[in-house]
């Protein structure tokens, strides 16, 4: 069966260096956001990053169709300094509504929990579970959208400019 590897690009830039006084401890803080989301067809096992996913092509899809792709982003952090530019590609369909619904659920489950001592990492959208890489004490979601992507048929390279077609968040 086909499948499709759904990844992200993030910009990310330095807003404060690292403090000398704080000897090893001390780190350059940093913002960054996503700023591109990309797909690709796959037969095999890719490569895979951190932030991306693979999912199973639904029948009938080929490359060169449209995928929303469902994309957190958010930063993290510790005492010393806060750290964006982090992604988290929770899932991709079809169709809009299903991804908008998602990206609804995420962003509620959220709300929900904020707050919250004892708060769950998972959320539960139509029967799945999804895993929220963006909770923690230090961790601030940012954003939590749907981006439409065209689906490559090669392997994508996010490391090499101009292998990937650009994505365009919705909405």
């Amino acid at each position: 069966m086909m499948s499709i590897l759904i990844g992200t690009e993030v910009e990310i830039w330095v807003t404060s260096e690292a403090d000398p006084d704080d000897d090893e401890w001390s780190t350059e803080s940093t913002e960054g956001y996503v700023s591109n989301v990309w797909a690709c067809m796959s037969d095999q096992e890719p490569r895979t990053w951190s932030e991306s996913v693979i999912i199973d092509a639904p029948e009938g899809f080929k490359a060169g169709d449209t995928l929303y792709a469902v994309v957190a982003d958010y930063s993290d952090g510790d005492s010393f300094g806060q750290y964006g530019g982090y992604s988290q590609v929770l899932d991709g369909f079809t169709d809009l509504e299903t991804a908008s619904a998602l990206a609804n659920a995420a962003d509620q489950a959220e709300r929900d929990d904020y707050g919250h001592k004892d708060y769950d990492w998972d959320f539960e959208f139509q029967g799945k579970e999804y895993h929220r890489s963006w909770r923690g004490y230090f961790k601030i979601l940012n954003s939590v959208d749907v981006w439409q992507v065209t689906v490559l048929g090669s392997p994508v390279d996010p490391y090499r400019q101009g292998s990937y077609a650009v994505g365009h968040k919705v909405g």
